[in-house]
């Protein structure tokens, strides 16, 4: 072997290390990429079982554990990604992976940003449990205008209007509970209660179902209706055409619960 032959050899880079750098530049940048699906993936599957289960629900533990699980795949995502460009800056742009890296990047980006920084915004107290109730209730009165539309436009009977809704399918259970009146120490089934006045004919503007103390099928009027389980205090009321509204004290005495006489 001659000086030359020596020299190119020396030269020369070594094909399977130069391989093995390139496979696992490609492999940093999937792991990124990848890691921002399961990041995604995690938060689609809870919204999607909560949509086609009604009576899916986990513990608050459980869903905490989940968010964060999914929060520390997004910033291992970031960092996978990250190391992957550096390696490819430092092989002065001879290895692939780049637009894998990036794009695994702005997905975990855009998750943190769009999905988990909201949840952690500081709300007024009181907020988000008054924003479930008001779910809750306008579920329930949705449900109640489905039920009549079954039945010959006949709303559930007041004496067994939780009953006959919880035989639905598309109604949950957890629809009946108010977190805040749970929350202040009333773990009756059901905190709201049907007005019997409320019938098929009425007016958009009947009240149909409003907040009570924990009971099972209560139905009444304005001498069932609290106001104490929220801060400030006021009540959720969903009205015979299905819209809800939170009502404020001094809003009260403009509640209809009946039809005028002229009507």
């Amino acid at each position: 072997m001659n000086s030359k032959d020596e020299v190119k050899i020396i030269g020369q880079t070594d094909p399977a290390k130069n391989d093995k750098a390139i496979r696992q530049v490609a492999i940093d940048a999937k792991i990124s990429l990848w890691a921002a699906f399961a990041a995604w993936g995690i938060f689609i599957l809870l919204v999607l079982a909560n949509i086609i289960i009604p009576d899916f629900s986990i513990m608050d533990e459980i869903l905490i554990a989940l968010i964060f699980l999914a929060s520390i795949t997004a910033v291992f995502s970031i960092f996978i990604g990250f190391l992957s460009i550096w390696k490819i800056r430092c092989k002065k742009n001879e290895l692939y992976g780049t637009i894998r890296s990036i794009f695994g990047i702005l997905l975990s980006i855009a998750f943190l940003l769009g999905v988990i920084m909201p949840a952690f915004q500081v709300h007024p107290p009181g907020v988000r449990e008054r924003l479930v109730c008001a779910n809750n209730i306008k579920c329930l009165a949705m449900a109640t205008i489905l039920y009549a539309e079954d039945h010959n436009d006949i709303i559930p009977t007041s004496a067994k209007w939780c009953d006959l809704l919880a035989e639905r399918k598309d109604v949950s259970k957890k629809y009946f509970i108010c977190r805040s009146a749970s929350h202040n120490g009333d773990k009756g089934p059901c905190h709201y209660a049907m007005n019997p006045n409320c019938e098929p004919n009425s007016s958009n503007d009947i009240v149909l179902l409003f907040e009570t103390k924990g009971g099972w099928n209560q139905h009444g009027g304005p001498e069932l209706l609290t106001l104490d389980n929220h801060k400030p205090r006021g009540a959720n009321v969903a009205f015979h055409d299905g819209h809800w509204e939170f009502i404020k004290p001094k809003d009260v005495g403009k509640l209809k619960w009946k039809a005028d006489a002229k009507e």
